[in-house]
């Protein structure tokens, strides 16, 4: 899992943090990078997250490549 955060005001911070440590597993918590920008998408949003996963077993699973000559 890959978790990026994109913060209006980096104040914030440990608030999020309180919250996602509710939903991670806090000894081994997912490769993240926060990142503070002027403003979102969504007016008045004080930040926004985007999360990439993989479902063990559910990865596609790349056919094997043919060998060149």
């Amino acid at each position: 899992m890959k978790i990026t955060n994109f913060f209006v005001d980096m104040t914030h911070l440990p608030a999020f943090f309180e919250v996602r440590d509710k939903f991670v597993n806090t000894k081994a918590p997912p490769a993240s990078t926060a990142i503070q920008v002027g403003r979102l998408a969504r007016e008045g949003a004080l930040f926004e997250v985007e999360a990439v996963a993989v479902i063990p077993g559910k990865a596609a699973k790349r056919p094997a490549r043919k060998k060149r000559r």
